[in-house]
Formats: structure tokens, C-alpha cells, sequence
């Protein structure tokens, strides 16, 4: 499960819950857990589209770095 994170407009309280959400289930379900999909990328202005939210192309690396730390050990059990 890949989590992600909403904008701060969103206030922290949602914020803190929304983000909740996705460790409850991994933990539920039994399933691992990218905590921050775009960790590395949404902090960075330029590794962003113009609306401020969704990455560049630039950025595709970076998240396929994070995604791939979750799913490598899935794909290495027998």
C-alpha cells in the first residue's frame, strides 16, 4: 500500500487522520506499507506541476525509488 499525503489546506487534524488511515490497514490487512508515496518530492517546489500537488516527470524516479522499497520484499518471498 502506497500512502500519500493531502495538502496542508487541509489542516492538520484531517491531515494527521488521513495519514492514520493507511497505517491502520496496512496493519489490518497485513500488508506492507510506503508510509509517504511522494517522500522526496512533495517537499520540493520544482520536482512539482504548476498546480502545486502532482509531480513532474523529473520526479517519476524518485517515487518509483519509494515504491519499489515496499514492493521489492513482497516480490522476494516464495
Amino acid at each position: 500500500m502506497a500512502g500519500v499525503r493531502l495538502p496542508p489546506n487541509y489542516g492538520p487534524v484531517y491531515n494527521e487522520k488521513f495519514a492514520a488511515l493507511f497505517e491502520g490497514l496496512s496493519k489490518r490487512f497485513q500488508i506492507p506499507l510506503v508510509p509517504r508515496m511522494l517522500d522526496q518530492v512533495a517537499d520540493y517546489r520544482e520536482l512539482l506541476q504548476a498546480d502545486g500537488i502532482h509531480p513532474t516527470a523529473e520526479a517519476q524516479p524518485k517515487i518509483m525509488k519509494n515504491i519499489w522499497g515496499g514492493l521489492e520484499p513482497m516480490l522476494s518471498k516464495p
